[in-house]
């Protein structure tokens, strides 16, 4: 970076879905760097202050890193582009990720970067993922394991990644008896009971996290509850208090594009009638309340990407809070 670069800050726009690209990126591109998210009320202030401390650092290994900027609200956004042109004589780089396309002054300068996930049917693009993935472990893994990891814990590069740093202790050199010996499948089954039981709110869930993190990678679970409470964002953001019915949930399925057995369990459909009381999720959860635990699983999916808590520990907490704000218990 020549003199004259080093004066200004330079931007990096971050567009696609593979979060896992984007954060490999930063950390190959800065040493170290602070995240901004929606929540954080003072979101200028950190700029700021990340601004004042790039002299503490050596040139481009300090950074910023607006998480999810497109979801953030439209005065914030304005406060922190306009705060950005401000930046005077500072080496810092700032990265905002972002999903479509946004317009940024021309007196910045800025660099825009892709990352997209692969297809779920590209199969060959996602054998070279994993082996990627495993290049930044620091170990090599064949294509005939890398197929078979895959078969166990499907398209989730994060978990993938975690995967590969446990089996980094027993060798450099991934093969497919390694994978089969050590990395059990993903049961869908077992998950989805824990969806039930967290839709409902139930104590249960507390119990079952424990045995399910035995087996599987905390952030599998992780992204497991992320889709659970987006469904369930959509799904109660159109639920206008009609009955449910079987064609109701047909019908929700079509127009939302999420599995029938989904909403049937969101809108509390039972497909065979049950003698005993059945708690129904649309008397236990609020719209804003679905939405304000979105923003929990983001940040506690980031504590465990960072080292910052346990993951079980973080677990066992979203769950407590959960059943801390219950209506009706089990």
């Amino acid at each position: 970076m020549d003199s004259k670069a080093s004066e200004i800050v330079r931007i990096y726009l971050l567009y696609g879905d593979d979060d896992y690209a984007k954060e490999i990126f930063l950390k190959q591109q800065v040493g170290k760097f602070l995240r901004i998210r929606k929540e954080d009320p003072d979101k200028v202030d950190i700029l700021k202050r990340a601004a004042g401390a790039i002299g503490f650092f050596a040139e481009g290994q300090f950074g910023v890193y607006a998480q999810a900027f497109d979801s953030w609200r439209k005065g914030d956004q304005s406060s922190f582009v306009e705060t950005l042109q401000r930046l005077e004589n500072s080496s810092l780089e700032v990265f905002i990720d972002v999903t479509s396309s946004i317009q940024m002054p021309a007196q910045l300068d800025v660099i825009k970067r892709r990352f997209e996930l692969p297809k779920p049917w590209q199969e060959k693009d996602w054998i070279n993922s994993v082996m990627e993935i495993a290049q930044n472990v620091g170990i090599s893994i064949s294509a005939e394991a890398a197929t078979e990891l895959l078969k166990r814990l499907g398209h989730n590069k994060w978990a993938i990644h975690s995967e590969l740093l446990k089996l980094s202790v027993l060798s450099n050199e991934v093969d497919t008896a390694l994978v089969n010996d050590m990395t059990p499948f993903i049961e869908p089954a077992q998950l989805e009971t824990l969806m039930n039981s967290v839709v409902k709110r139930s104590r249960d869930s507390l119990s079952m996290i424990s045995d399910i993190l035995k087996d599987y990678d905390a952030l599998l679970v992780v992204a497991a509850l992320f889709g659970l409470f987006r469904d369930m964002y959509v799904i109660l953001s159109r639920y206008s208090g009609e009955e449910v019915s079987w064609e109701t949930v047909k019908n929700y399925s079509v127009a939302l594009n999420i599995p029938v057995p989904r909403v049937a369990m969101i809108l509390g459909f039972q497909f065979k009638p049950s003698k005993s009381s059945v708690l129904n999720p649309l008397n236990l959860w609020r719209v804003d309340e679905v939405e304000e635990t979105l923003l929990r699983i983001q940040l506690l999916e980031m504590n465990i990407k960072d080292g910052e808590i346990d993951p079980k520990l973080g677990l066992m907490n979203f769950l407590s809070y959960i059943l801390s704000e219950e209506v009706v218990r089990q």
